[in-house]
């Protein structure tokens, strides 16, 4: 993933917390038993950082749905929540749904229905088919104190922050794909990590979508400008020197890196073998997807998950394709293309996109060239899975980002590259500056406005 960095809140990207202590013994995944042991030695130690919120809805429809149904509510039939009918992969745009402000589930963010309505009221007319939003078993054991947040809703009840996102989802005619984060996995962990599983699904339960970890091929500490291991969920625990700064491709190591990665993808299909069966024994019909791997140093993670047996605990795969053009991001398929077109799963794209505020790979001159590069990588990465017979849904990075007021955006276009103003007659403009309000987004806000930027109709357009 790219990182989008974001001075208005300390955090500026995620917060959350902790740690959980129940022993059980791991089931061995059959395939990767011999590494297991030294695993599960293994401690891990960073974390990263990143964006996210989600959902919203007409007015009275979410208010209501917030308040009494706990994110059941309006929205496609999926099916009841022990099973149903699983949603269609094979076609269908969507939206990440996040915040600079950190995980909705982990932050007051996902209690603001004011603001969760007013995206999602703005979402509904997108036409997206999917909204992804976030779910981390973090919240399961205790909240930090953050500089913006009053977290006491989650602390009342970690699963209120999740229900509510899910309900603005709905309520926006789209779907939910939740995307449950770790970044290690032990068997100290195993207990309390599927009571927390088993509690999701209580609180959803007619979501039939659910990714496991986001971007796994990336070490924690990498994912990120900042380390803070439970707090920043992505990625998963090895050693980022075990690849070459250099080496995009990530072509396996050797010698003791090559040890202390391996044992990591062996933690992750662990985990993913545990949550699949957890999963499916309570919502059989449920999709289960492979956490997106970022497009940056994907090719060992992919082999190793092949070698490991991870096609046997997932529905379909998942990619991040992340370019400076969209020729250049397709092209990163290439990387774990062998893999996936091995397994004859669907393929997922839980995440593409183009930042206007530079600061990234994906960084683009101007809002027009975000909204081209958005319809043209979409159409690339459409033709490609389809003619493979790997469709699955394109989601793009993302909805909105922080909504920031006037002098946060002055503060923010310090540290990124603020597309130049066309004037006081530009909506888009930061007072004071001859700036405009810009990043990933399809909307931005600023003083409370919605800022619709060119990709917001290029998304509409999308077939």
């Amino acid at each position: 993933m790219r990182v989008n960095v974001l001075v208005v809140s300390v955090v500026a990207n995620e917060s959350g917390a902790q740690a959980r202590h129940l022993a059980s013994g791991l089931a061995a995944v059959p395939t990767t038993a011999a590494r297991l042991t030294t695993m599960f030695e293994h401690d891990s130690k960073t974390g990263p950082i990143r964006r996210r919120l989600c959902t919203m809805a007409a007015g009275a429809i979410l208010a209501a749905t917030l308040a009494g149904c706990g994110g059941g509510g309006p929205g496609p039939s999926l099916g009841g929540g022990g099973g149903g009918v699983p949603p269609d992969t094979t076609v269908g745009k969507g939206l990440n749904y996040v915040t600079g402000n950190g995980m909705d589930q982990l932050n007051c963010d996902s209690s603001n229905s004011s603001q969760i309505t007013s995206d999602m009221a703005l979402v509904a007319e997108t036409g997206a088919a999917w909204v992804r939003v976030e779910a981390s078993p973090t919240a399961a054991s205790g909240l930090p104190a953050t500089p913006t947040c009053d977290a006491s809703a989650l602390e009342a009840d970690a699963y209120s922050g999740i229900r509510n996102l899910v309900a603005g989802v709905r309520s926006a005619n789209a779907q939910p794909l939740v995307n449950i984060l770790g970044y290690h996995y032990d068997s100290s962990m195993r207990a309390a990590y599927l009571q927390w599983l088993d509690g999701l699904l209580a609180a959803l339960p007619d979501t039939q979508a659910f990714e496991l970890g986001n971007e796994p091929n990336l070490a924690n500490s990498t994912e990120g400008w900042t380390s803070g291991g439970d707090m920043f969920p992505y990625g998963w625990s090895f050693n980022a020197s075990d690849f070459s700064s250099s080496d995009a491709t990530g072509v396996c190591p050797t010698g003791a890196a090559a040890t202390d990665f391996s044992n990591a993808v062996a933690s992750y299909v662990a985990w993913l073998a545990d949550s699949y069966a957890e999963i499916k024994a309570r919502r059989p019909g449920a999709t289960v997807i492979l956490g997106g791997l970022a497009s940056w140093q994907p090719q060992c993670f992919a082999q190793l998950l092949d070698q490991d047996g991870a096609a046997t605990y997932v529905d379909a795969g998942a990619y991040h394709p992340y370019g400076a053009t969209p020729q250049d991001a397709v092209a990163t398929l290439d990387l774990v293309w062998p893999v996936f077109e091995k397994w004859g799963k669907r393929v997922w794209i839980t995440e593409f996109g183009y930042n206007s505020a530079g600061g990234a790979s994906s960084s683009v001159s101007t809002e027009g060239v975000k909204a081209q590069y958005l319809a043209d990588s979409y159409a690339q990465l459409t033709t490609r899975l389809s003619e493979a017979k790997l469709l699955g849904p394109v989601v793009y990075y993302t909805t909105r980002d922080e909504p920031l007021k006037t002098a946060q955006w002055i503060s923010q276009c310090q540290y990124v590259t603020c597309q130049a103003s066309g004037g006081s007659s530009d909506p888009a403009q930061i007072a004071g500056t001859a700036l405009d309000v810009s990043g990933f987004g399809l909307f931005e806000w600023l003083d409370g406005h919605s800022i619709v930027a060119p990709a917001y109709a290029a998304f509409v357009g999308l077939k």
